[in-house]
């Protein structure tokens, strides 16, 4: 589980960066700030891993630093987006499954729940370009 950890924080942390670099091209300023709402919810889900991954091994997770990610375009960034998101849904959906105990269990149910979210709003800015996104609770 603690390598699995590892690659979450990664996945998140990179998710996050992401985020915050498809904010800096968003065409309005919902659609800014709805992005770097996602880029603050992916790094929140990296500490969370980071927490357990303590938790576990009583180290720090120590994942090598990820450099900024290359976009060429703005719209097939978010098809992009909405593929990862999706798929970790259901990585998360799995863990989720397989937890041992009610805390990891509860963790993985709201972080998949929370993918599968920015997945949905994604399709909606996708399909709606220009239009001033509502912001999801």
């Amino acid at each position: 589980m603690a390598d699995k950890l590892l690659g979450y924080i990664a996945e998140e942390t990179s998710s996050s960066l992401f985020y915050q670099r498809l904010a800096a091209l968003a065409p309005t300023p919902g659609e800014k700030e709805l992005l770097t709402k996602f880029a603050k919810d992916e790094a929140r889900h990296a500490a969370n891993f980071r927490t357990v991954y303590r938790q576990i091994t009583g180290k720090a997770g120590k994942v090598p630093s990820a450099s900024p990610p290359q976009i060429e375009s703005y719209q097939e960034a978010l098809r992009q987006r909405i593929l990862a998101e999706s798929n970790d849904y259901l990585k998360y959906g799995d863990e989720f499954l397989t937890a041992p105990d009610m805390y990891l269990r509860s963790l993985f149910y709201k972080i998949g729940a929370n993918e599968a979210q920015h997945g949905m709003a994604l399709a909606i800015l996708l399909s709606s370009p220009g239009e001033e996104p509502r912001s999801p609770r």
